[in-house]
């Protein structure tokens, strides 16, 4: 029997699941580095609780869109060690996959598959979103899930916002959302 279990994402999981995505997204990092970017580093403590506080908005608006790979623990009452993630929010007609990935130790086992197939049934007959890394597994299984792949841009730089035009209704990017913009879990 297969000692690894696809279920809903709960509250004591994020914690567990923020550290499988920071070693999952650092080899994904080192794997897709080019040369002249820098080098990769591990995820920060700040970074690590802006993750948890991100899966935990899609966990509070979307639960059944949250979904983990969990190792059975060897002994009694064990918890077990999240070995993967998936973390996605239907809004209306469209779903989005906001983060997703299995530990590199247990890829290549059908976790990513699994979980995959999860949260894309909970995604119904809804058109879905979600943007890539350029790491072969990844770029694998979603098309191998029907996905059409397109190309992204890449920039490098520093913006001269001088040079934009005004634009009303924006916030910078980076804070959390404040509570005016959410009505219901939904953003106004």
């Amino acid at each position: 029997m297969d000692s690894v279990q696809i279920r809903r994402m709960h509250e004591n999981d994020l914690v567990s699941a923020e550290r499988a995505s920071a070693v999952t997204f650092f080899e994904a990092d080192q794997i897709s580095r080019r040369v002249g970017d820098p080098e990769v580093e591990p995820r920060s403590a700040t970074a690590a609780g802006q993750r948890i506080d991100r899966m935990r908005f899609y966990l509070t608006i979307d639960p059944a869109g949250c979904r983990v790979a969990v190792q059975e623990a060897g002994g009694a009452g064990g918890a077990g060690e999240v070995v993967g993630f998936a973390v996605s929010q239907n809004r209306g007609r469209l779903w989005f996959l906001a983060t997703y990935g299995v530990l590199p130790s247990h890829q290549g086992r059908g976790i990513g598959k699994r979980l995959m197939a999860a949260v894309l049934g909970h995604a119904g007959d809804r058109a879905g979103a979600f943007s890539s890394s350029t790491h072969p597994g990844a770029t694998r299984r979603y098309r191998l899930a029907g996905f059409s792949l397109h190309p992204q841009m890449r920039m490098v730089g520093t913006v001269d916002r001088s040079a934009l035009p005004a634009v009303d209704g924006l916030r910078e990017g980076g804070m959390p959302v404040p509570a005016p913009y959410l009505a219901n879990g939904h953003f106004l």
